[in-house]
Formats: structure tokens, sequence, C-alpha cells
């Protein structure tokens, strides 16, 4: 039989292939680990749904009322008429399209939301056990779907709930698409990271950053630049269709939403981080006073430039002082849980969550050295980038655990893979377990 030299050819016949398996069986859907991880991780999260009644977010409304409207045929606006781009338009968008189907019903919400996790958790197991084999597929599957921290996620009406799974899918369709050279995947990578921007505004940087670092770092070899330019035209065409609309209704180039991270800046300048902020603390009551104080009087967008100023001037006159605040700052940011504040009856959960935090943290430390022994770290570049990306992009702001909740799926996909190779017993220089890219990068071929 005539092997292909076109190393796409190569790829399409060797990725995902487990060591030893029939070729074949690649293309075989594992119809028992969709379904297992599926209900794994189902079960937990509509448990959490139906069994604790927890009460709306403070956010969670600005993202329903445009929703309503918007399901109503208003427009997205508010109960005013007004246009609205206090919110980016993606979460406020899938809540309507569950509004249109099941009435405007928070409990429809948090059922598809689970649902959705669910599906997600299922189909990122199915593609790491292509990519690099079952045991790290089954992996993935269970930590995804038993993560403490994300099980209670869809129960919230927030943006992370669809962030979970947009910055990971963003990573498999990008490395799948630049892999393969397909250019339906590295639009639907484009595409998806426009909508992750306009969903959680921490990622509206997401894509071009990842296309920056697979050219810096080239795990596979030369990237497409074409290819390249594909996926960052496909995002910038959802941010450009969001802005000009806010220009035409507004008159106000809005790129992301009126209110911008200038005020989360500003906190992190101002205060000291002896523990996470707490609502109950005189010292975030001072902080929300002069808040007030420079907020008083102006719009959003005045806002966030007075308070951008304010933080340099604080950084200026005490650039030490800022300095240990800002590394205080993240120390808290990875150090904390979502969720681990609770108090009164929920405070075991506070522990539990903590401890498992704790030991997920050193086993990242430990899967990344698996990965590395192995000879393989460069072709998880995409899922170290999109670590090193939230680590980049929040270390100025208010340390807000729950924003990092939508990297976590990255980060249990790279434990879970680099724990799976590490019982293995691979050693270095040991071929991937679902073929693909060589340690060096020169070739794709399996044998390198």
């Amino acid at each position: 039989m005539r092997t292909s030299n076109r190393p796409a050819e190569r790829l399409e016949a060797t990725v995902g292939r487990a060591p030893g398996a029939p070729a074949g069986s690649a293309r075989r859907p594992p119809w028992a680990l969709l379904l297992c991880v599926f209900l794994l991780a189902a079960v937990p999260r509509l448990a959490c749904v139906w069994f604790w009644s927890s009460p709306m977010a403070p956010d969670s409304w600005t993202y329903v009322t445009p929703a309503k409207n918007l399901a109503f045929g208003r427009g997205y606006v508010d109960d005013t008429g007004h246009p609205l781009s206090f919110r980016p338009p993606t979460y406020p968008l899938f809540l309507a399209g569950v509004f249109r189907v099941a009435g405007v019903s928070i409990g429809a919400v948090e059922v598809v939301q689970s649902l959705l996790a669910a599906a997600g958790a299922a189909a990122l197991a199915l593609w790491v056990r292509r990519r690099w084999g079952r045991g790290a597929g089954v992996a993935t599957g269970i930590l995804v779907a038993l993560d403490p921290i994300l099980i209670p996620v869809p129960a919230f009406v927030l943006t992370e709930a669809l962030g979970t799974v947009l910055v990971v899918a963003i990573v498999v369709c990008l490395e799948q698409g630049l892999l393969t050279r397909r250019s339906g995947l590295l639009v639907l990578g484009g595409l998806l990271g426009g909508a992750a921007a306009l969903n959680t505004p921490i990622t509206l940087l997401l894509v071009p950053w990842l296309l920056l670092t697979i050219w810096a770092v080239r795990p596979w070899g030369r990237p497409d630049w074409r290819a390249c330019l594909l996926a960052l035209g496909m995002a910038a065409s959802c941010l450009g269709a969001w802005t000009a609309r806010n220009y035409l209704v507004q008159g106000n180039a809005i790129v992301v939403r009126d209110n911008g991270f200038g005020s989360l800046v500003w906190a992190t300048t101002e205060y000291d981080f002896d523990w996470l902020p707490s609502p109950h603390e005189p010292a975030w009551t001072a902080l929300r006073q002069k808040f007030d104080a420079l907020y008083a009087g102006h719009t959003d967008q005045e806002a966030h430039d007075i308070f951008l100023r304010e933080a340099w001037r604080n950084f200026r006159s005490s650039p030490l002082l800022v300095l240990k605040r800002v590394a205080k700052a993240n120390f808290w940011f990875w150090f904390e849980a979502p969720g681990s504040h609770l108090s009164g009856d929920f405070r075991p959960v506070r522990y539990l969550t903590l401890l498992f935090h704790q030991l997920q943290l050193l086993a990242l430390v430990v899967a990344l050295w698996s990965l590395w022994r192995a000879g393989r770290l460069r072709q998880w570049t995409l899922w170290i980038s999109t670590i090193g990306y939230f680590a980049v992009f929040l270390s100025l702001m208010m340390p807000i655990p729950r924003y990092y909740v939508p990297l976590l799926p990255v980060m249990d996909t790279l434990i879970a893979s680099g724990l799976a190779l590490l019982a293995a017993g691979s050693g270095p220089g040991a071929p991937p377990a679902g073929g693909g890219a060589s340690p060096r990068g020169g070739s794709i071929d399996p044998a390198g």
C-alpha cells in the first residue's frame, strides 16, 4: 500500500490512535465513554440545581433583563426600551433562546446549562481519547465531570456557565485545525473566540494570544499564516459586528461593554489583601466609599478612565506598595477557590473545595513535569498558553476567583493527561499515545 507523503494525510491516518489499536478504531465512536462521562457529569450538576436553591447573583439580572426583551422581540434593550451595551450579547442571547423555548424560567436555564456542561465534558473526553489515548481520555472525562468547583457552575445564571465550554472548545478547534489544516475548524475556533470575548470579556485577546504562541513555539512545525489569519479574522468579525451595532444605535464605538476593567485595576492598587476581600470587612466598606466617590456623576466609560488614572497615580506615588499589593492579590486569586467563602451550614464545603483546589494546583505541576519528562510539553503548547493567558490578564485585577472558572477544564485536561502518562510509565522519547507531532516539532509522523 502506498503511503502518502503529505503531512496532513499522514496525520489524518494516525492522530487519535492509541498504541496497538487497529487503524479503524479511532473512527469508531466509543459510545460507552461518551455515555458514562455524560451521566457522570450530568447527575451531580442536575442534583445541585434540584436540591440547592441558590439565590440569583447580583449580576444575574443584568443578563436576564436583555434576554427577556430579546425573547419577546423587543431587541437588545432595557425595560425602558433604551439600547444596551452594559453587558456583551453572547450570554443574553443564550438565555433568550432558552426563554423562547421554555418560557422565562431560571430553572430551565439551569437544567440546559447542566446538560450543556455534561455534553462538553463527554466531547472533551472523546477528543482527548482520540488524540492521546484511552487512559488520558477516561481520566479527563472523570476529572472534568467530578471537579467540585465546576459542578455548581450551571446552578448560577452567570457567564461562567458558557465560559467553561467556550474556552476549552477554542483550544480544541485551533489545535485540531492547525494539525489537520482544516479551514472549517479554524473558522469555528475563531467564531468561538469572538463569542467568548462577548461572553467573558477577559478572553478578548485569547485567540491572537494562542496564535502568537503557536507561531513562536511551532510545536508542529511552521504554522500556515493564512490559517492563522482566517481564525483571527473570524474572531475580529464578531467583535466588529457588535462594535458597529453599538455605534449605530448609541453613537459610541463600544468594543465589548460600557463598564471596563478600570475599577478592578484601581481596587487592586488600593487594597492590602491580607486576606481575600470580603464585603463584611471595614476595609472593604472604606474601599466601596472611595469607589462611589470616584464614580459619582460620571458615565461608565468616563469612570473607567478615571479609575485607570487613579490606579496609575497610586503606582507613581508608592510603586513598591502597589507591587506588594498586586503580588498578594495574585496569591489569593490562585490560592482560593470559588465557593470557598461559604460559611454556616456550608462550612464543610468550603474546606473540601479548598483542599481539592490545592491538590489540583499540585497535580498540575506534577502533570507538567510528566509531560516534560516524556518530551511532550511542546505538543501541549495551546493548553499551557491558555493558563498563561489567564495568569497574565488577571494579574492586575481584583482577585475574584470565579473569573478563572472558564480555565478549569483546560487545567483538568492537562492534569488528567499528564498523570495518565505518568501512570502508564512512558519515559522520555516515547511516541505520543494518540499520534501527532514529534516533541521537536520537525515532523508530525508519530514515528518521529
